[in-house]
C-alpha cells in the first residue's frame, strides 16, 4: 500500500473509506469522497516505486520510510494533478479544508509527519500552528524539512527526485530517532521503567505517578517530548 498508496497492484483497485467520516450529509459524503478519489487516482497516476528502498530497512524504519515518502507524494502528486487537470483543483482542496474547518484542532497536532504536509500542501489553504510548549528539537525539524521541499521545489519534482528527497529526510530523521532512544542517561530511564512497571502491577497509583514525574524530569530536552506531547506519535 505505501510503495502506490491506498492502491492495490494485484487487483489494480483504489481503496477507498466507505463513507467521510467529518461528512454531515450524504451531499458532503460523496463531494468529499470525490476529492479523496482524486486523490488516490494521482498516486496511481505519479508516485513512484521505492521497493528497492523499503528492502533495505528494519520494520520501524520502514514504516517511517514510508510514511515520510507518503507526505512527499501526498503534495508532489496532488500537486501534478491539480496542474495537468485544472478542473480537479477544487475537489482535492474541498475535501482537506472541510477537514480542518471542522476539526480545527488538527491545525494544532503534535504528529510532525502531518505538521510537515499541512506547511507543504500546495493544492489546499492551510495555516498549520505548532503546539504550545512543542519540543524545540522537533519544531526545528519541521522547519528545515519544509524549507528544504520548498528550496528544491519537492512539489514539482520528477519521481525519482522525491524518492532521493525521501531518503535524505529520512536519515535525517532516523539520526534523531536514535539520538532520542539513546539519552545519555538512558541507565537511570531504564531503572526508572522498571520502577514504573511494579508501581503500576502493585496498584500503587500515588507512586506511580510519582515515577512517571521522575521519568519526564530525566527525558526533558533529550527527547522529542514535553508533557503535552502524545508520546505515541513517533
Amino acid at each position: 500500500p505505501q510503495v502506490v498508496p491506498n492502491f492495490n497492484p494485484k487487483s489494480k483497485t483504489i481503496q477507498m473509506p466507505e463513507t467521510i467520516p467529518y461528512a454531515e450529509t450524504d451531499e458532503e459524503d460523496f463531494k468529499y469522497g470525490r476529492g479523496i478519489c482524486v486523490h488516490e487516482d494521482s498516486h496511481v497516476l505519479f508516485a513512484p516505486n521505492i521497493t528497492k528502498e523499503l528492502n533495505v530497512l528494519n520494520n520501524e524504519q520502514k514504516r517511517d520510510f514510508a510514511d515520510w515518502f507518503n507526505v512527499f507524494v501526498d503534495v508532489n502528486n496532488e500537486y501534478k494533478v491539480s496542474r495537468v487537470f485544472p478542473h480537479l483543483k477544487k475537489p482535492l482542496a474541498e475535501k482537506t479544508e472541510a477537514l480542518v474547518e471542522k476539526h480545527p484542532e488538527k491545525l494544532l497536532t503534535d504528529n510532525p509527519f502531518i505538521q510537515v504536509l499541512m506547511r507543504c500542501d500546495k493544492v489546499a489553504n492551510l495555516k498549520a500552528e505548532f503546539p504550545k510548549n512543542y519540543p524545540d528539537n522537533l519544531k526545528t525539524f519541521v522547519e528545515e524539512t519544509v524549507a528544504e521541499f520548498e528550496k528544491d521545489k519537492i512539489h514539482s519534482a520528477k519521481g525519482s527526485e522525491v524518492v532521493r528527497f525521501t531518503k535524505k529526510t529520512f536519515n535525517r530523521w532516523n539520526k534523531s530517532k536514535e539520538n532520542y532512544k539513546n539519552p545519555a542517561n538512558s541507565g537511570d530511564l531504564q531503572e526508572l521503567m522498571k520502577q514504573l512497571g511494579k508501581a503500576i502491577m502493585d496498584g500503587d497509583g500515588d507512586k506511580e505517578k510519582d515515577i512517571n514525574d521522575k521519568i519526564d524530569k530525566a527525558g526533558k530536552g533529550k527527547g522529542w517530548y514535553s508533557d503535552e506531547i502524545d508520546r505515541r506519535i513517533v
